[in-house]
């Protein structure tokens, strides 16, 4: 699945829409690169509406100057403000715009930070906005398909008789794509428990465990079979 625009098709893109449907303001919390940006587009494409990033500097000076203007832009349509945490006194402005006006939708916030948990907004923005979770792309949203196996699991059948077509080559190529692949390096002496070998099982378990998108070459501790 694609969006008008081309792009990967999320599958929490409805889940959003519902939000917007009943709630004032939502936003959209993520790790950095994991797509908000592009979701924030798509949304308002969908949708129609305005959206502003504050990786521009200017609207970012803008929003610290003047708050309150800043949140007026769009008035009775979708406004869609990305890295919104870079601009915390859009908070207070936010709480007034949607308290003078109560029509859900008004707002979709994008940020690497909870903007819910900001000391400025735990107080301004409770039972004002909703916040949703945005991880990295799944395996499903990759193949372009939905998911169903969190219905399946809830539907009340056993998965008997399945049989993978994957190899073992597939899943660690899933497990660790080469686009999140990061270079794999010994660890240092000081990171070594007193007394044991880096080649030890139980030393290699650990360094898989912590080190999970660790590229699976003979010179990772954790690629051995």
């Amino acid at each position: 699945m694609t969006t008008p625009s081309g792009g990967l098709r999320r599958s929490i893109t409805p889940r959003i829409h519902e939000a917007l449907d009943d709630t004032r303001i939502v936003m959209v919390q993520g790790a950095r690169q994991v797509g908000k940006s592009t979701l924030a587009k798509t949304i308002v494409d969908e949708r129609g509406g305005l959206l502003v990033t504050l990786d521009d500097r200017l609207a970012q000076e803008t929003a610290e100057a003047d708050p309150h203007g800043f949140v007026a832009q769009n008035p009775g349509g979708l406004l869609a403000i990305d890295e919104v945490q870079r601009a915390p006194r859009l908070v207070t402005a936010l709480k007034l715009a949607v308290d003078q006006d109560p029509t859900p939708g008004r707002f979709l916030l994008t940020g690497s930070a909870n903007l819910l948990h900001l000391p400025a907004a735990q107080d301004s923005l409770a039972g004002r906005a909703e916040t949703i979770e945005l991880y990295g792309l799944s395996q499903g949203e990759l193949a372009g398909r939905v998911e169903t196996f969190i219905d399946f699991l809830f539907s009340g059948q056993r998965l008997t008789g399945h049989r993978s077509m994957l190899g073992r080559a597939d899943y660690l190529e899933r497990r660790a794509p080469a686009a999140t692949r990061r270079p794999c390096s010994a660890p240092s002496a000081d990171a070594v428990p007193p007394g044991s070998a880096t080649t030890s099982p139980g030393w290699s378990s650990a360094t898989h465990r912590t080190s999970p998108a660790c590229n699976a070459s003979p010179s990772c501790p954790s690629s051995s079979p």
